[in-house]
């Protein structure tokens, strides 16, 4: 049997998922009004401040933003995302001024009700990531 086969065999007989994986104070960059602000994620989705990360004086800039993912940094202009606050996923959209609005006439959902795809609508504040699963321990790869 070729080595197609058994794969396609595989499979149809598996089931294949993601689950959640919760990354706690996730490091990362917000702008806080005008200015980008260094800070974790905790496991509700909400930005904690670093308070001790002030810009620099002379420059406003602070050191160490470069080194951690901005939370807006993948989202384009007009794009759909949802925003997580208390367990509710709430639809927003990015505005032309690169802003996060909430987007009229969508239903919040919970998050426990969101099934994640590659396609899905992202979650931009998500304190973790989403992994592939499968139903059963046999390897993803066929040697």
């Amino acid at each position: 049997m070729s080595i197609l086969l058994v794969v396609l065999s595989w499979l149809a007989n598996e089931k294949i998922g993601f689950k959640f994986v919760p990354t706690p104070n996730r490091q990362c960059v917000h702008r806080l009004g005008s200015q980008p602000c260094y800070g974790v994620l905790d496991s509700n989705g909400d930005f904690i401040p670093d308070l001790t990360s002030l810009p620099d004086p002379t420059t406003g800039l602070i050191n160490r933003l470069s080194r951690f993912p901005s939370l807006t940094e993948n989202i384009h202009y007009n794009e759909r995302v949802y925003e997580l606050k208390n367990g509710a996923l709430i639809p927003m959209i990015m505005n032309s001024k690169l802003e996060l609005v909430p987007e009229v006439g969508e239903a919040i959902i919970s998050f426990s009700d969101y099934h994640f795809a590659t396609s899905s609508r992202k979650i931009y504040n998500l304190p973790g990531y989403f992994v592939l699963t499968k139903s059963s321990d046999r390897p993803l790869v066929v040697k």
